[in-house]
Order: C-alpha cells, then structure tokens, then sequence
C-alpha cells in the first residue's frame, strides 16, 4: 500500500507530493549507504519494506483495540530471519557461493602445489590439519552467524513488549476506579503515544540500521578476505 502511494505521489503534478516521496526514498538511501557503505537498488527496498513493515507493526497499538504484532516473540523472530537469509543471499550474490562457504571453514594453512619432495610429503598432513580446524570452528562461525538472528529478534521483542507490559499495567491499575480512569486518561495518552508512536518509531529505526550495519560489515570482512 505504501509503495503504491508513492507511486502515485512521484507521477502526480503536485509537487509537494513529488518531494515527499523523493526525500522518503533518499532516506532509505543515505540510511544504506551510512550503515552498509554502498547503494544497491535491491538492498534499498529491502530496507524500506522491512522498516515500513515493523513500523507499521508498532503503531497498531495507537487504534482502538489494537495489540503490536512485534510484541509477540515469533513476529520478531520472523523479521531477524528474514533479515539474516537476505544478508547471506546477498553475499553469495556479490562474491560467489566458493567465497561464501570459505567463510564457514577456517583454514589455517595455506595448500599450494608442491614443488619438492619434503612439500609432497606434508600435503596430506597439511589437509588433515586443515579438515581437523575446520571441522572445529563450524559450529562457532554458525554460531556466530545466527548471533545475528537472536540479536535482532530479542531486541524488538524486549522493547515492544516491555512498552506493552507498562501500558497493560497501568491499565490494571486504573481499571478499579472511575475516577482513575477519568484522572488517567492524559497519562493513558501519553504512555500510548511514547511507546507507540516514538519508541516503536525508533525500534523499526534501529533494527534496520542494524541490519544494514551487519550487511555492510559482511560485505567488508568478504572483500577483505577475498583481496588476500
């Protein structure tokens, strides 16, 4: 829906409707390039779906009756995934599948053809010891690439439902009393509009600088390796 405003907005005569959609778009550019170092038409609107998505999601809470879908552990978990499967098919895309799985598998020595008799002999040796730390530093480099995933998923999750929880409380408390409620409904606005408005705003800002962030610095530890 939103992409489709934007549509009509950039080929519509109103001007001002042209420039909003223009600067909502160079905001998802500059925010790319900050954090990932590069502009990339596809990465751009993954950013932009996924922060209008979880922005979306945390400002269901302002309608009537309404519950943040990112309160609930599964959605977060959901929109981390997600972010981690585009940045690994990413990777793949910009330095090839052989580079990729080479990050997996660490190799402390280096295999070349052997040029003598003595190099020949500890060819075997070498890969034995190569498949023997490889096999070792799997689980800690997948272990490091789902961080990613938990990192993500958990922060959303913390703040979206710890604003829920205040507000599910303060509702508690009020509930027992006319008069609270009718003293608390300035207060009752103001907790919605904060943990709403401003902090689910925010959230969506930092998971998406986060994602763009890990993104980058993936990008940059490959292009450092494949240069060596």
């Amino acid at each position: 829906l939103l992409a489709c405003i934007g549509r009509y907005a950039l080929r519509s005569g109103s001007e001002r409707l042209r420039r909003a959609a223009i600067s909502c778009i160079e905001f998802f550019d500059t925010m790319l390039v900050e954090a990932a170092g590069r502009q990339h038409e596809g990465l751009t609107l993954f950013i932009a779906s996924l922060f209008s998505f979880i922005l979306v999601c945390n400002l269901v809470v302002l309608l009537p009756g309404g519950e943040e879908p990112t309160k609930d552990l599964n959605t977060t978990v959901a929109c981390a995934l997600i972010a981690f499967f585009v940045i690994q098919a990413t990777l793949i895309r910009f330095h090839g599948l052989r580079a990729y799985l080479a990050e997996y598998f660490k190799t402390p020595l280096s295999i070349s053809a052997p040029t003598g008799i003595i190099s020949l002999l500890l060819l075997p040796l070498k890969l034995i010891i190569n498949g023997a730390v490889a096999l070792v530093a799997l689980p800690f480099e997948l272990l490091s690439k789902f961080s990613l995933v938990i990192s993500l998923s958990f922060r959303l999750f913390g703040n979206i439902f710890g604003g829920a929880l205040i507000g599910t409380l303060f509702k508690q408390v009020v509930s027992g009393s006319y008069i609270l409620q009718i003293v608390g409904v300035p207060f009752g606005v103001i907790i919605a509009l904060f943990f709403g408005l401003f902090e689910g705003g925010v959230q969506a800002y930092i998971f998406t600088v986060l994602t763009a962030t890990y993104l980058g610095m993936a990008l940059m530890s490959s292009q450092e390796e494949h240069g060596h």
